[in-house]
């Protein structure tokens, strides 16, 4: 009992040095270091910088809005033109000398780290189709916790028919190639039929790019193989 009692408290001191160092900058992978991201006033890594290791959704509070002309970059970040992570984003992994090449040259205004988990983010009521509070990730789509939820799904001798196509909660743009993804995914054959009449106010590709008041992707009808 003695033994096990004592373990005990060597892994809750474990944890708590973990936790601390997290909190000073430590890393959950075995590095010494969190994931971050380093934004320069200038091309090629000059200027004034800033450095950010979480989640931060709106940069005029750091004083850097529109600001950042090159970037350093560990870890993978999704890096958007809005505050609270709106408009045009893009996804970063490396170093990126001139923000030109990316289309956000002065024009950064939020980032979010995509290997963080859940936390941080947008609030789940500012997702299409609703969600959990704090659960707001866009996420990667090359990752298998992206749920390929279809909503309804009716089944028929050689389709599949999914009334509201979707991942981790988002709307699917309307297009043939997130439909025909959307479709192989499910593990069926290309889309013969889909309609985008509908809009809705924010929507994913499978190539993690985000839109707003977009054409929505509906009422999906998939080939079986």
């Amino acid at each position: 009992m003695k033994t096990s009692l004592a373990a005990a408290i060597a892994l809750a001191a474990l944890a708590a040095g973990a936790t601390a160092h997290a909190q000073s900058g430590g890393r959950h992978d075995g590095r010494d270091r969190p994931d971050s991201v380093t934004f320069y006033e200038l091309p090629n890594f000059e200027g004034r910088s800033i450095t950010v290791n979480r989640n931060e959704t709106d940069f005029v509070r750091l004083g850097f809005n529109d600001r950042a002309q090159s970037m350093r970059v560990d870890g993978t970040w999704l890096v958007c033109e809005h505050v609270d992570l709106k408009g045009r984003c893009e996804t970063v992994s490396g170093d990126v000398r001139d923000l030109t090449r990316i289309g956000l040259n002065r024009m950064v205004s939020s980032a979010r780290n995509l290997d963080d988990g859940w936390g941080g983010g947008r609030p789940g009521g500012d997702r299409p189709g609703g969600g959990r509070p704090d659960d707001d990730r866009p996420g990667r789509p090359d990752r298998p916790d992206w749920d390929n939820g279809g909503g309804e799904r009716s089944e028929g001798r050689f389709h599949v028919f999914f009334r509201r196509p979707q991942l981790e909660g988002y709307d699917l743009i309307a297009n043939r190639a997130n439909a025909d993804q959307f479709c192989r995914r499910q593990g069926l054959g290309t889309a013969v039929f889909f309609d985008g009449t509908d809009r809705a106010r924010r929507a994913v590709d499978y190539n993690r790019r985000f839109a707003t008041n977009a054409a929505a992707l509906r009422d999906v009808l998939c080939a079986k193989r």
